[in-house]
């Protein structure tokens, strides 16, 4: 079993399985809303220069999240 990494530890096109977050209850919330369900499959898109936010794509759309936000999604690499 390999271990966790944060999303933001993703090199572009690589993919992880999203295995849990590092929040509080409300911000877990959030996390939901937008998609990022534990057991989804995502890939790295982009990362913008200057710690700026990243983008991925998980079940046929597209999102981008703030690095600060980022860091907090725990995910397993995919090979």
């Amino acid at each position: 079993m390999s271990k966790l990494n944060s999303l933001i530890d993703l090199n572009i096109n690589e993919v992880a399985i999203i295995e849990k977050y590092n929040l509080a209850e409300f911000g877990s919330i959030r996390m939901q809303e937008m998609g990022l369900i534990p057991g989804n499959i995502i890939r790295l898109v982009k990362k913008a220069p200057f710690n700026g936010p990243i983008e991925i794509k998980l079940d046929g759309f597209y999102l981008s999240l703030r690095r600060d936000l980022a860091e907090k999604v725990q995910i397993r690499k995919l090979k």
